[in-house]
C-alpha cells in the first residue's frame, strides 16, 4: 500500500509511519501502556482505513 500511496500522493505523518514501526510501537505500549503511545497507533490506522477508502473511490470513479 506505500508504494501505491506514494504514486497518489500521499504519506503518513507522525510518529508511526509504516507497518514495522506500529509492530515495535506496539510492542513498546504493551509494556508501558503510554497512551501517547497507543493514540499514535490509533492515528496511524485511521490514516491506513482513510487511504483505502479514498483509494477504493478513486478506483471505481
Amino acid at each position: 500500500m506505500k508504494k501505491v500511496e506514494a504514486i497518489y500522493g500521499r504519506s503518513h505523518t507522525g510518529d508511526v509511519a509504516d507497518a514495522m514501526s506500529s509492530v515495535v510501537k506496539y510492542e513498546k505500549w504493551l509494556t508501558d501502556r503510554n497512551p501517547a503511545r497507543l493514540q499514535a497507533l490509533h492515528d496511524y490506522s485511521r490514516d491506513d482505513v482513510d487511504f483505502t477508502r479514498e483509494l477504493h473511490h478513486w478506483l471505481e470513479t
